[in-house]
């Protein structure tokens, strides 16, 4: 016969005793098991999730619409922010290539040819150079 804690078989119910096995309820004496049948409630109450969070519990259906609002604003936001970006680098591209032809115009006219290959050949170096280290960073990220 299995013997059981007398403290954990103190007063069970009688619903409880009924799914006992027959070699556990042959050792159980009247009026035991309350603490096991409270420890039982608790435990299961706490895994089938009954005990809410007491901030889940104030959240309202206005603080969702807030809070999708405020996230709808911050796309905004960063796509102004993008946009703003590519504005700015087609500026800045734009006016290099405005210099670069202006003075490529000044020298062809002013007969400086040779002046005019060394330049393109240290903006062809420099953006070789630019090029394959982006390239070599590029790769080792991978």
């Amino acid at each position: 016969m299995v013997q059981l804690p007398a403290e954990l078989l103190a007063n069970l119910p009688p619903e409880f005793l009924d799914n006992l096995p027959p070699e556990i309820q042959a050792s159980l004496r009247p009026g035991q098991g309350e603490m096991v049948t409270q420890t039982f409630t608790t435990s299961m109450s706490m895994m089938l999730g009954s005990m809410v969070n007491p901030i889940a519990s104030r959240i309202t259906p206005q603080h969702i619409t807030d809070t999708i609002s405020i996230t709808g604003r911050e796309l905004d936001h960063d796509y102004a922010d993008r946009k703003h970006s590519r504005l700015v680098w087609v500026f800045f591209a734009a006016f290099a290539i405005a210099v670069l032809l202006a003075l490529s115009i000044t020298l062809t006219l002013s007969g400086m040819g040779d002046l005019l290959l060394d330049i393109f050949k240290g903006i062809a170096i420099f953006a070789g150079g630019f090029g394959g280290g982006y390239g070599v960073s590029a790769l080792r990220r991978r």
